[in-house]
C-alpha cells in the first residue's frame, strides 16, 4: 500500500526536500560515490520489511552520515526511493531511524526534518486509518 493511493491531499516528499539546504559537498568523486552507495545500502538495510530490529552498525553509519555532510539531506532524498509506506514494520523501522538521528544526528538534523513534520503527519494518519479498517474491535466486551 502506498500513502498517495488512499490520500487526495498527500504531499510529496520530493518538493519538501528540495527546501533542505547542502551544508557540506564531497569533493572528490569517487569518495562521494562510495559514500553515498555506503549511506543507501545502511538505509536499505535498515528500514525494510524483516521482523527484526535494524543492526546497529546500519543505523549507527547513518548518524554518522549526518556528521559527515553536516545535516540530512542525503539521507531524505534516499528516503524518497524506499517505499516507506508499504509496510507496517518499514513505517515502524522508518520512525526507529528517525528517532535515532534526531538524537544522536548532527545538530541540523533537528533543522531538516522540521521542514518534513506535514509528512510525518500524513504518515502517521495513514497507518491510523488502515489500522481501523483492518483490525475491527468489539464495542462490547461483555458478550
Amino acid at each position: 500500500m502506498n500513502i498517495n493511493k488512499n490520500h487526495p491531499n498527500t504531499v510529496n516528499l520530493n518538493q519538501l526536500i528540495t527546501n533542505i539546504p547542502v551544508r557540506r559537498k564531497i569533493v572528490d568523486q569517487n569518495d562521494r560515490d562510495k559514500f553515498e552507495w555506503n549511506q543507501w545500502q545502511s538505509a536499505t538495510k535498515a528500514v525494510n520489511n524483516i521482523e527484526a530490529a535494524p543492526k546497529e552498525k546500519h543505523v549507527r553509519n547513518l548518524i554518522l552520515g549526518t556528521f559527515r555532510l553536516e545535516g540530512s539531506r542525503l539521507f531524505w532524498s534516499m528516503m524518497i526511493r524506499v517505499n516507506i509506506g508499504s509496510h507496517p514494520v518499514a513505517s515502524w523501522k522508518f520512525c526507529y531511524i528517525i528517532h535515532r538521528l534526531l538524537r544522536d544526528g548532527h545538530k541540523h538534523v533537528i533543522q531538516d526534518s522540521i521542514v518534513l513534520a506535514i509528512y510525518f503527519d500524513q504518515l502517521s494518519q495513514f497507518w491510523v486509518s488502515l489500522s481501523h479498517r483492518l483490525f475491527k474491535y468489539p464495542t462490547n466486551l461483555d458478550e
